[in-house]
């Protein structure tokens, strides 16, 4: 008699499974983004920063993403494996400082890695702290976001909904009643007294 294989083999020898999703480019022509699992199974078709702006400034925000694509990619491994790049000793002062030269180079001086953060230790001190390369990270995310939307986003939110538009004529409409309901009310008075 054989011995059964059971269905949870916890064996280093298992081969890895594929993931379900294969990364795919961003819908945006010349985007240098990639859409992830995640993405695809929400059925999105563009990244991150090309989602909820108008299709007619694509261009130039894909543009922008490729002028600053060194910073994409420098980001997007800092979120997505921490830890191999991490700022701790013994490699991580000479990443930080290679990170800072790296940015002053290129004029992004602003964009340094922090490196006097307050934070507190296990026994309730108050300390001082590198930003970890996950904060880091995402604080270039949101930089690269924010930039690439300059501009274009301000003519898209400034330009008001048919709900807005409703919303003010009918306060206007309540406040033209208002003023008429206090002169009844004032003519009221002066007749009784």
């Amino acid at each position: 008699m054989t011995a059964r294989k059971s269905s949870l083999d916890f064996s280093f020898e298992t081969p890895q499974v594929r993931p379900k999703y294969a990364p795919i480019a961003c819908a945006a022509h010349g985007c240098p983004c990639m859409l992830s699992g995640a993405d695809i199974a929400m059925r999105r078709s563009v990244c991150r920063f090309h989602d909820g702006v108008d299709a007619k400034y694509w261009p130039r925000v894909s543009e922008f993403l490729r002028q600053h694509e060194s910073l994409l990619r420098m980001s997007e491994r800092l979120i997505y494996d921490p830890y191999r790049y991490s700022f701790t000793f013994p490699k991580g002062t000479r990443r930080v400082e290679l990170i800072d030269q790296f940015l002053r180079e290129i004029g992004l001086g602003h964009l340094q890695v922090g490196k006097k953060l307050v934070g507190f230790d296990r026994a309730g001190e108050r300390v001082y702290r590198v930003e970890s390369a996950y904060e880091f990270g995402q604080r270039l995310q949101g930089w690269l976001l924010s930039e690439s939307r300059k501009g274009f986003t301000v003519k898209i939110e400034s330009a008001k909904t048919e709900n807005e538009v409703k919303d003010e004529a009918f306060v206007s409409m309540l406040s033209a009643l208002r003023g008429v309901e206090d002169q009844v009310r004032r003519s009221n008075e002066r007749e009784y007294f």
